[in-house]
């Protein structure tokens, strides 16, 4: 820990001089302890405890009467928990709080002063990228921030140094089906679309069949487009399967062109769907509807619902293609303008563990984002009570990777705005894909 807080020393004079004392006077100390206590690894506690404190490379709490937190991170139970074990530190909410990208204006136009803030990963980028966040210092974060792997690490670092940490994760795979609903009409649950267009045929299928009578679609829906359930299940389903595409296309590097045959093909196959043909449920507000068939759309793969009854699936863009999920992280860092650096990362020890714990069904974000690890090691790493079995079963669900960084909200919105176009009938499908072209095309 001594060794990492002196290289986490940001004045490159002061780091000169700590190092120079530490070279020049560790092994003194270390052999003074060790003829008090007789035991090296203790005399190395010691002469460690000693230095931090001659050092004082972190400010005492006790210099630290209030910590401002955004509304993001504001959590009752971090806060109560953090209360007990700081009693003579404030905790205020901060009043500019807002919750992802308006927060990230507000930190950008320096017009908040939260000293630990939460945003979710584009924001998370744009005020990394403009200079507002300070790197993490304490060993315990630090620690925190060296399981992750490689190339989330080095999104949360700041030259090269940690800057944050996942307290949150969630996977979207792109349907869940019900398992005793999806026996009853194919009499086999391991019978499932593989492909999207295999999942365009079953929904045309679907539409057109005595089963739409019975079952339902579970859709939530969206209130800010202008189109009923049915339109917007249909526009969903365009945005969702092109934003798989191009997610795939990318990864594998390929070109990204809606006008390839495999993508033209399903969304041909989409045109024949009845969409106003199929029941539609009451979506995730209404809880699990038992008479639902299909959830599109769902997260959280071992979420507490998802106890074997239902199988979510990320569907591949052609066989033998790998199933990769798209997933969204939130991740809590200091900003470089806090004024209580040192409290603030005790707050941020205290939601990054209470998140690993509290968070029931879901994998801690470093096992979430780690696909070459086996699963028993990364059992045991991840503690909180995975099992082999819990993550083994993740991996059968989300596929062979997760895509942790979509495209910003404004790319986002773009293709959703494009999908609405085409399915009120204001576009037909040569023109969709040439939308959808230019849009990417600019990323």
């Amino acid at each position: 820990m001594l060794a990492m807080a002196i290289a986490a020393i940001e004045n490159d004079g002061d780091r000169s001089l700590v190092e120079s004392l530490y070279t020049k006077y560790y092994a003194l100390m270390l052999r003074k302890a060790q003829s008090m206590v007789r035991d090296r690894q203790a005399a190395e506690d010691v002469v460690e405890a000693v230095m931090l404190r001659l050092f004082d490379l972190t400010a005492p709490l006790g210099e630290v009467d209030e910590l401002v937190v955004d509304g993001d991170s504001w959590n009752d139970a971090v806060t109560q928990k953090f209360i007990a074990e700081h009693p003579g530190t404030a905790v205020v909410r901060d009043p500019g709080s807002a919750i992802g990208e308006a927060y990230a204006d507000l930190m950008l136009s320096g017009r908040t002063s939260g000293d630990v803030v939460t945003l979710e990963y584009h924001d998370f980028r744009r005020v990394r990228d403009a200079g507002l966040i300070a790197p993490l210092t304490d060993g315990a974060l630090v620690a925190e921030w060296e399981r992750l792997p490689g190339g989330l690490r080095d999104f949360l670092s700041v030259d090269g140094r940690a800057a944050a940490i996942p307290v949150d994760f969630y996977a979207y795979p792109d349907v869940m089906f019900l398992k005793q609903n999806w026996e009853a009409v194919r009499g086999d649950f391991t019978d499932y679309p593989e492909t999207w267009l295999d999942y365009a045929r079953w929904l045309r299928g679907f539409s057109r069949s005595e089963a739409a009578g019975r079952y339902v679609i579970d859709f939530e829906g969206y209130e800010r487009v202008n189109l009923d359930v049915s339109g917007q299940f249909e526009m969903f389903t365009v945005w969702n399967m092109a934003e798989a595409f191009e997610r795939c296309w990318r990864a594998q590097g390929e070109d990204v062109d809606f006008n390839r045959s495999e993508f033209t093909e399903c969304l041909a196959v989409l045109a024949e769907v009845d969409w106003q043909g199929i029941r539609y449920g009451e979506g995730p507000e209404g809880g699990v509807d038992l008479r639902a068939l299909a959830f599109p759309g769902v997260y959280n793969p071992l979420s507490s619902e998802n106890d074997g009854s239902a199988g979510c699936r990320t569907l591949r863009i052609r066989e033998g293609a790998p199933k990769l999920t798209r997933a969204s992280g939130y991740f809590a860092f200091v900003p470089a303008a806090s004024t209580s650096r040192a409290t603030a990362q005790e707050y941020l020890k205290t939601l990054a563990a209470m998140n690993r714990t509290a968070v029931e069904g879901s994998l801690p974000a470093a096992a979430c984002y780690d696909f070459t690890t086996d699963p028993e090691t990364l059992a045991r790493a991840a503690g909180m009570g995975f099992t082999t079995d819990s993550i083994r079963r993740y991996r059968e669900q989300v596929g062979d990777a997760v895509i942790p960084f979509m495209h910003d909200n404004e790319t986002v919105r773009k293709v959703r705005d494009i999908a609405v176009e085409y399915v009120a009938g204001k576009i037909d499908a040569g023109m969709l894909c040439g939308a959808l072209n230019g849009v990417y095309g600019e990323q």
